[in-house]
């Protein structure tokens, strides 16, 4: 009560988390969130589950593919974007006051009919391997994926991604994947923050939320093993032809 928030459960296991806020006058927050992630899966599927999300807003939404989906949005104040991270998967988002029920929309058909279509994956990894090919060039680049890789102790879920590594995507995993991380609504947390009434909202949640399907799946995320180099490790990075230099100290522990 002291921090202004209040959590429901609806009938079909969804817990809501909702705080009414006058920070601003047509703005509501949303994020529903779940454990798992990319965590839970192999190291073969690393690509396909790392990129699921991306590709699935690639393809669409519901029986739009991207290009009729935008246009249908073009006059509406809401947007959706889904994520898969290493220990979570979930939605975020925004809406207008008035577009609150179509957000809601956008979050139901996210999880009861979403969209991953082959082609939206092959534009999208094709896209993807053109940016991966520019940055590559760029020194600064090298040294971020070189410091990360180094961080994990070289672990393979941390390697640098590049354009022949993203061949690993596999149509059939990404959509099989995508469901899976999407198919348990009941697991998932909802978060509201906005200039939103509770009493116009709730039987909208309810609605929208709240008939969500059920599924009896218990699940958190896996501990992937990615730790710190113990010790000293120096790492020199030469890329480019300019001169110039980065140096990060990093100090890690319990």
């Amino acid at each position: 009560k002291d921090l202004g928030y209040e959590t429901w459960t609806l009938s079909n296991g969804v817990k809501v988390v909702f705080k009414q806020t006058d920070f601003k006058a047509d703005e509501i927050l949303f994020e529903a969130q779940s454990f798992g992630g990319y965590s839970v899966y192999e190291q073969k599927d690393d690509i396909s589950s790392k990129y699921a999300a991306d590709i699935a807003m690639e393809s669409g939404l519901g029986d739009f593919d991207r290009s009729e989906y935008q246009k249908f949005m073009s006059d509406k104040n809401a947007r959706i974007q889904p994520y898969i991270g290493e220990t979570t998967e979930g939605i975020t988002g925004s809406c207008s006051v008035n577009d609150f029920e179509l957000l809601l929309q956008l979050v139901h058909v996210s999880f009861t009919k979403p969209r991953v279509s082959e082609s939206a994956m092959k534009s999208y990894i094709n896209k993807e391997k053109g940016m991966l090919e520019n940055s590559m060039l760029d020194p600064q680049s090298a040294w971020s994926d070189t410091m990360r890789w180094t961080m994990s102790s070289n672990h393979p879920r941390r390697r640098p991604v590049t354009p022949e590594i993203l061949d690993e995507a596999d149509y059939k995993r990404v959509k099989s994947i995508y469901a899976q991380r999407f198919g348990d609504p009941g697991n998932f947390t909802f978060y509201f923050v906005g200039n939103i009434d509770p009493k116009t909202a709730k039987p909208l949640i309810e609605k929208y939320l709240g008939s969500l399907p059920v599924v009896e799946r218990n699940e958190t995320f896996k501990d992937l093993g990615i730790r710190p180099p113990k010790g000293i490790v120096e790492k020199t990075v030469n890329k480019g032809k300019d001169a110039k230099c980065m140096e990060v100290i990093n100090f890690h522990g319990a």
